[in-house]
C-alpha cells in the first residue's frame, strides 16, 4: 500500500522592517562609529558647494544682517522675531543656488560617495573620503537614471498643486472647493506611494552591472507589503531632524546672530549626510546583507 506523501507547507518569513527604537539605534551606532571619514565626505561636498554654487555668505556683517531683517519685517520686531527670521532669510539664502543643475549633481556625487562609504565601513573596511570621491559615483549613469525616474513619480503631485493653486481663486462654492482638495490630495498621495515603492532603486543602481529599469524592479519587490511602515519611518525620522535643526539653530541665532548663515548652513549639511544613514538602514533591513553584492 503506498502511503501518500503530504507536502508540509513551509511558513512564509515576512520581511521585517527596522523598528524606529532600532533604527535609531543603528543610525546612532554608524554616526559613532564612522564619523571621522563620513564628515570628511561632508566637508568637501560643503566646500564645493560653496565654491561653485551657493550664492551666500556664512558670516556677513551687521549692517548686511539688520538689512535682511528690516527688508522682511519692516523694521526691529524684537530679538527672537529678528532670529527666526534670520534663520528663514538663511535656509531662503541656501536653497536658491545660483545654478540648479550643479547642485543637484553635486547632491547626487556627494550622496553616492556617502552610500560607497557607509558600505564599504559596515565591512569593517578602510577608506579615505577622496576614494569615496573616487569609487563611489562609478555608476553615476544609472543613479542618474533612476534619479529622473523618481523625479517622474512627483509629476502627479506638481499636478495636484497646480491645480488647487488655480482652482481656489476661482472656486465659486464650498463642494467645489472639497472636490479641488480631494483631487490634489489623490494626486499628492499616489506620488507619494510611487517614492514608497521605488526609492531603494538608488541603492540598488550603484550595484555593478544594474540597470535602472532592473533597479525599479527589484525596489518594487523589496518594499512589497512594507510601504506604509516605511512611510511612517520616513514621516518620524523627517520631524525628528527637523526639531534637531531648530534646537541647534535657534538657541545660536538668540545669543550670537552673525553666525547664524554659518551654523544654519553648517547643521543643514551635517542632517543631509544624517538623513543618508537613516535611510541606508531603513534599505537595509529590507535585504538580507549577505546576499548584497560588495
Amino acid at each position: 500500500m503506498n502511503r501518500k506523501k503530504q507536502k508540509i507547507k513551509q511558513p512564509h518569513k515576512k520581511r521585517q522592517i527596522i523598528g524606529h527604537v532600532a533604527l535609531a539605534k543603528a543610525t546612532w551606532l554608524d554616526i559613532s562609529s564612522f564619523w571621522r571619514p563620513l564628515v570628511a565626505i561632508l566637508a568637501i561636498y560643503a566646500v564645493l558647494n560653496i565654491l561653485f554654487v551657493a550664492s551666500i555668505s556664512l558670516l556677513p556683517s551687521n549692517q548686511a544682517i539688520q538689512d535682511d531683517i528690516t527688508k522682511y519685517l519692516g523694521g526691529s520686531a524684537g530679538r527672537v522675531l529678528d532670529s527666526l527670521t534670520l534663520v528663514s532669510i538663511s535656509i531662503i539664502n541656501i536653497s536658491s543656488p545660483g545654478n540648479t543643475l550643479l547642485q543637484v549633481l553635486l547632491i547626487v556625487v556627494a550622496s553616492m560617495a556617502f552610500i560607497w562609504a557607509l558600505r564599504k565601513l559596515r565591512g569593517l573596511q578602510t577608506i579615505s573620503a577622496r576614494q569615496a570621491y573616487y569609487e563611489g559615483p562609478a555608476n553615476i549613469i544609472p543613479v542618474l537614471l533612476v534619479c529622473t525616474l523618481l523625479l517622474l513619480t512627483l509629476l502627479p503631485a506638481s499636478i495636484g498643486s497646480t491645480l488647487l493653486l488655480y482652482t481656489l481663486p476661482i472656486a465659486g462654492s464650498s463642494l467645489e472647493l472639497i472636490i479641488a482638495y480631494a483631487i490634489s490630495g489623490g494626486l499628492m498621495i499616489l506620488s507619494l506611494y510611487w517614492l514608497m515603492v521605488w526609492w531603494p532603486a538608488v541603492y540598488i543602481s550603484m550595484l555593478p552591472a544594474t540597470t535602472p529599469i532592473a533597479s525599479m524592479r527589484a525596489a518594487a519587490q523589496l518594499t512589497k507589503k512594507n510601504r506604509l511602515r516605511l512611510l511612517q519611518r520616513f514621516i518620524i525620522a523627517i520631524v525628528v531632524l527637523f526639531a534637531a535643526f531648530f534646537v541647534i539653530v535657534v538657541p545660536i541665532a538668540l545669543i550670537w546672530q552673525r553666525l547664524v548663515p554659518a551654523t544654519v548652513y553648517t547643521v543643514i549639511v551635517l542632517l543631509f549626510g544624517t538623513w543618508h544613514v537613516v535611510a541606508f538602514n531603513l534599505y537595509r533591513s529590507l535585504i538580507d546583507e549577505s546576499t548584497e553584492k560588495k
